[in-house]
């Protein structure tokens, strides 16, 4: 992986774990490819950390991620994907816990999003996603009703672990709340529940939703072991997979493995399942093989998820489409005749990259295999059957937005030219997204219909749009147009960087736009800098400077556009007596902020951090020079602290602003 290829995969990603945050869209890619991918990006990041950019790929966990800490980790389990792994698994671990552990327990793995509800004096107080498993986003008032969560109950001062999901009945009262207050339906029950817990859904949108406990972190029972807790929590008003009724979880039975795993199967694959799930739990039962086994780094060693093999079917591929993105990566995807996989109707399936579609060699008309990857990723396995005049189909070669050469070196194909801003839909929605102008209600699919319809050409035509337009489209009517509308107003007002976020300068992500916003502070000076100027900006090389000012060039009647239209052309912190970053207090050190610095944002703390001289970053590791601890600092404090790293507090930095 080179810098060029680097950037394309972080851009690819948090395009995939947008789609899962917002619930809209399928995700672009299947959880082994995000997995390996971001692994790849994790060693180019370890090997040139001075290439890395400004992203929260490490800190994404399930649905949102935050700062409130958790009792104890919420480590993720360690995956098999046979039955015969997970039998081995059963002996060697049966086999280490000696004579106590007889007892194991096998669940269905529920494909929800995980959390951890706090009870204080035994009154609900909390509800935290899972994060990265150290600490969480806090999402109590963003919940409606949950079944199987009491608010209040006989627990005492407890932490309950589950899964939130939407089971059958609940996603299809989600999605009738979603078109009636004209959003586009979720994609899916796991989307869903991701895409109901966000910061800024609607409290109209929060529908009722079903708990499931799995844990605990304080004593629940008097009689030791996760049976007779599940037990006792059923008996305080919980509703624990162990003993849900629609579950008929079971304690394993010596032999009984495969039985039982065909129960969950069943369960699973029925034509709607009441809850999704994507695989089985087994755990060791009495807590004293669950001490003898301990836990490791990242997963618990007393239990295993085995992931259960995709759902299969046939259907006609009708045709193969090709997109680009915001960075010239061209992707594939086919459409195919309406088939029913796993409980959702799939019409068009990933057909992932060119070189795999080459090596697979799958035609228009031919009979194809689609599987729901992971119970998500809808993909096209493999051809049946071929029409006997069929003709193999031709991958272009040249970028379908600029006409520019394919570089073909890797398996995912990119436009070769430095300055492609990919297609108008992927750059408008890239423009509109939370990262650039944050316009809530102008998602991809939004773009794609204003498009379609002629209504927008540009991000110049964002504000020319009127509450008649946008009501023509489909899903939307008056209330959600002037929604919409008033959004676009709202993102007038961004901050300058978020404006050159938005323009899709080529070589440019969100921390390079910020730096070029600050350092020149209006946007008339960015547009007047030559490329000698532009060197003078920290990390900007003569290559990348000729791109950004050809880029500017070729942006600018775009961008007189967009003044005249009232958007904000100046830095925030424009007229400020920039510090000699050099020779600046916090020169040389490696800051992380966390929780809250009074009068400052999150963005605002770590400008700060830069104008003292110091480089910020968004996770505590050895390399930490100082954590600025300030209040809902969560788990990074623990961390630091473990480390040994130096702790501050937010008052600290104001004093060293103020000199």
């Amino acid at each position: 992986m080179d810098s060029t290829s680097y950037q394309s995969a972080v851009a690819d990603l948090s395009e995939a774990s947008e789609a899962y945050r917002t619930g809209i869209t399928v995700s672009p890619m299947s959880d082994a490819e995000y997995d390996a991918l971001l692994a790849e990006i994790t060693d180019y990041e370890q090997s040139n950390p001075s290439d890395a950019i400004d992203h929260a790929l490490h800190t994404v966990g399930e649905g949102t991620s935050g700062d409130t800490p958790h009792a104890a980790p919420m480590l993720s389990l360690e995956k098999v994907h046979s039955t015969g792994a997970a039998s081995a698994w059963v002996s060697k671990a049966k086999a280490a816990a000696g004579r106590f552990g007889d007892r194991v327990v096998v669940e269905p793995k529920l494909d929800g999003i995980a959390v951890a509800a706090t009870y204080e004096d035994g009154r609900l107080v909390r509800v935290v996603t899972r994060g990265n498993g150290i600490a969480g986003e806090d999402v109590t008032d963003r919940l409606g009703d949950v079944l199987g969560l009491p608010l209040t109950c006989d627990i005492g001062d407890n932490e309950v672990r589950g899964e939130i999901v939407f089971n059958s009945d609940q996603f299809a009262v989600a999605n009738r709340l979603r078109v009636a207050a004209g959003k586009e339906m979720f994609a899916n029950r796991r989307n869903g529940v991701a895409g109901t817990v966000r910061k800024d859904a609607p409290g109209a949108e929060r529908p009722e939703m079903s708990f499931y406990a799995y844990g605990a972190t304080g004593k629940v029972s008097d009689t030791p072991g996760y049976t007779n807790d599940m037990r006792s929590l059923d008996a305080l008003g919980f509703n624990p997979v162990y003993t849900a009724p629609e579950f008929q979880t079971t304690n394993l039975t010596p032999g009984g493995l495969d039985g039982e795993l065909a129960h969950i199967e069943q369960m699973r694959t029925m034509p709607v399942p009441f809850v999704e799930m994507d695989g089985a739990v087994i755990k060791m039962d009495d807590e004293r093989a669950r001490e003898a086994l301990g836990e490791g780094n990242r997963h618990p060693r007393w239990a295993v998820a085995l992931k259960f093999a995709a759902e299969e079917v046939t259907t006609t591929l009708l045709d193969i489409e090709v997109s680009v993105g915001r960075t010239g990566l061209h992707a594939l995807r086919g459409r195919v005749a309406p088939v029913e996989v796993a409980g959702v109707t799939v019409e068009y399936a990933t057909l992932h990259n060119p070189s795999d579609l080459i090596e697979r060699d799958v035609r228009p008309g031919d009979t194809v295999i689609v599987r729901r990857a992971g119970d998500v990723i809808p993909e096209i396995v493999r051809h049946t059957e071929r029409p006997a005049d069929s003709r193999p189909w031709i991958m272009p070669s040249e970028c379908i937005a600029c006409g520019s050469e394919l570089d073909q070196t890797s398996k995912r194909w990119k436009c070769e030219n430095d300055e492609c801003v990919g297609g108008s839909a992927a750059l408008l929605a890239y423009a509109c997204g939370r990262d650039a102008l944050d316009i809530e209600g102008a998602g991809q699919s939004t773009v794609e219909a204003l498009l379609a319809h002629g209504l927008l050409n540009g991000i110049d035509g964002l504000a020319t749009l009127t509450v008649s337009d946008v009501a023509r489209l489909p899903g939307f009517g008056i209330s959600s147009a002037r929604s919409l509308i008033d959004e676009i107003a709202k993102a007038k007002s961004q901050p300058l960087a978020r404006l050159v976020i938005a323009l899709g300068i080529p070589m440019t992500g969100r921390s390079m736009s910020r730096t070029l916003a600050q350092h020149f502070g209006t946007m008339d000076a960015l547009l007047a800098a030559s490329t000698d100027d532009l060197q003078t900006v920290a990390a900007v090389g003569d290559r990348r400077a000729e791109v950004i000012h050809r880029a500017l060039r070729r942006l600018h009647p775009t961008i007189v556009t967009l003044a005249e239209q009232g958007w904000n052309m100046t830095d925030e912190s424009y007229g400020q007596t920039p510090l000699d970053t050099s020779g600046g207090p916090l020169g040389g050190l490696k800051v992380v902020v966390s929780g809250k610095v009074p009068g400052l944002s999150r963005a605002e703390a770590q400008e700060l951090v830069v104008r003292l001289g110091g480089e910020t970053s968004g996770s505590v590791s050895k390399t930490t020079s100082v954590l600025v601890s300030g209040e809902g600092a969560g788990g990074k404090f623990g961390k630091a602290k473990a480390l040994g790293v130096r702790i501050e507090s937010p008052e600290w930095l104001l004093a060293l602003a103020d000199g």
